[in-house]
């Protein structure tokens, strides 16, 4: 997939994200909307019927 094409992917938000509940910790997340409503809402249309998805990006260079 050419750069340019997807060059405005916009990445998955952690807000797909929720606590789970039945963790108690804190520490466990599930999906607060289905899988395919994330692929939907997110995924970029690539060749062959396959879909992409922009997982993160680097906001800045670390130190060190």
């Amino acid at each position: 997939v050419p750069r340019e094409a997807h060059a405005g992917l916009t990445p998955v938000p952690r807000t797909i994200l929720r606590d789970d509940p039945a963790d108690g910790t804190g520490k466990r997340k599930i999906l607060a909307v289905t899988a395919s409503d994330v692929v939907e809402q997110y995924g970029f249309q690539g060749p062959d019927n396959v879909r992409l998805l922009l997982m993160g990006r680097v906001d800045h260079a670390g130190a060190g």
